[in-house]
């Protein structure tokens, strides 16, 4: 098993980053099963974000199960070049779905109305 200079596992880290991967999977889910009013009317806003949630969320799950998998059957790498890539996807694919959010965020009307 390959060790870092601090004496952590390349198996800690892929690990700590799947289960963080797969709690936001979860969370985005839960976020997104609980948009709307209680008679089940969505805003303009919340219907376009409801697929970006839905996506983002099984992303992300993919993502956690494929850090799983490579904690479990290690890549011939180098430790650091696995977690670094796979930190800066992650990282990458966060920031894509943020600045979405933000932009649809800005450009609908937030259910206002006229």
């Amino acid at each position: 098993m390959a060790k870092f200079k601090n004496g952590t596992s390349m198996n800690t880290r892929l690990i700590f980053l799947g289960f963080l991967s797969v709690i936001i999977a979860f969370y985005l889910k839960m976020k997104a099963d609980s948009f709307g009013f209680p008679d089940g009317h969505l805003t303009e806003l919340e219907h376009t974000q409801l697929p970006l949630h839905y996506i983002f969320s099984i992303l992300s799950g993919f993502f956690g199960l494929g850090l799983f998998y490579m904690a479990w059957k290690p890549l011939k790498l180098k430790p650091n070049i696995v977690t670094s890539a796979a930190t800066a996807v992650y990282l990458l694919l966060i920031l894509v779905f943020i600045a979405i959010n933000y932009w649809l965020g800005i450009t609908l009307d937030h259910g206002r109305g006229g």
